[in-house]
């Protein structure tokens, strides 16, 4: 669906590292489908917030001459801050637009959601990235008609990891079912309240590895919640791993597990790493919640339970843990499935679909 086309994009985001998720990650693919398909002129702001202080006048010079050489081009902001930073200065654009992610239009911080409301007001098109993210920009007061849902997409590996390189990489027999989760680890994941309330419950043959970096309160508690389940000889704390070992967990895992609960203030976006698993052809479980709602559609594209239902997760994730051939054959069809829904190419089509279309005026 690609075509040549003499309308040019700016867009200016966060800077992204090559191999990060969330975010980030989003922010490197949108580049990508944009770059392959409109002229592009991108600016990126490095990472640290003291990259502020010189980073927004050179952006705002950046962007008013980039503005400036071409013929009313797009303006495409890469999230709500940078928007409100540099949307005043976009005048002489085409269509504006912001991608929203969630936690950056609930961030709690006083003052922070009044001035980013005003800020979207001034923008043409609210792109959310689930129907999660733009509920919330519509209860903003954002006029629901100029709020767009583009679900990400992900990148497919041609050669997904093997359960038995996993088993091999942590040490475990052949008869064990490997359970993980991978990303950072605050308290929304309810990675302890799993391995206090349904890891116990499951059979002994289940084995459980947490990958990613948190904060030392949250580690601690996770430390306390295996103590306290006698969990210790079936838990893995990999902590901040490497893109290889990352790789490897989302693609060779059995199971991966998504036991989010809900807690005022915080939010899933998307899910990013639900789908990433699932067109690795691994089974996801995760919690009815929010922006994974949209990951996973229950029943075609991955197992939805109840947040901090404990019963309802031990009987579900044991069914699987118990009966691989079931386990096998949900996590194929849900790849079946996540292969188109969350196809790059698919994601670019949006987005070309947003910027070469008629101008709107939302603003």
């Amino acid at each position: 669906m690609t075509s040549e086309r003499s309308a040019e994009v700016i867009y200016v985001t966060r800077k992204f590292p090559p191999s990060v998720g969330g975010m980030e990650r989003l922010a490197a693919d949108i580049a990508a489908q944009f770059d392959a398909r409109f002229p592009i002129r991108l600016r990126a702001l490095g990472r640290g917030q003291l990259h502020l202080f010189w980073w927004l006048p050179v952006s705002v010079v950046w962007l008013v001459l980039a503005i400036a050489r071409s013929e009313r081009p797009a303006v495409v902001f890469g999230d709500p801050i940078v928007a409100t930073c540099l949307g005043p200065f976009a005048r002489g654009a085409g269509t504006t637009m912001v991608v929203v992610h969630g936690l950056d239009l609930t961030y709690g911080l006083p003052g922070y959601r009044a001035v980013v409301r005003q800020a979207l007001k001034r923008i043409d098109r609210v792109v959310a990235i689930s129907r999660a993210t733009a509920d919330v920009a519509i209860e903003m007061g954002i006029e629901e008609s100029c709020v767009e849902i583009v679900n990400p997409g992900v990148e497919i590996p041609p050669d997904p990891a093997s359960a038995e390189q996993v088993r091999e990489r942590f040490g475990f027999g052949d008869d064990m079912v490997v359970l993980t989760t991978v990303g950072r680890l605050v308290p929304r994941k309810g990675v302890s309240w799993f391995v206090e309330h349904v890891l116990p419950a499951l059979p002994d043959r289940a084995r459980y590895v947490v990958a990613g970096p948190g904060d030392p309160d949250t580690l601690r508690q996770l430390d306390e919640a295996i103590d306290l389940a006698g969990v210790r000889d079936r838990v893995t704390v990999a902590g901040r791993v490497d893109a290889r070992t990352r790789e490897l967990l989302l693609g060779g895992a059995d199971i991966f597990v998504m036991p989010n609960l809900r807690l005022p203030g915080d939010m899933e976006g998307f899910g990013l790493v639900a789908a990433e698993a699932t067109v690795r052809g691994t089974l996801v479980i995760a919690s009815r919640l929010e922006g994974i709602v949209d990951a996973l559609v229950d029943g075609a594209g991955g197992v939805l339970c109840e947040p901090g239902d404990e019963a309802t997760w031990v009987e579900t994730v044991g069914t699987y843990v118990s009966d691989s051939e079931l386990r096998s054959t949900r996590a194929e069809e849900f790849r079946e499935v996540a292969l188109t829904r969350f196809s790059l190419e698919r994601l670019g089509d949006e987005l070309e679909a947003l910027v070469a279309g008629p101008d709107v005026d939302c603003a």
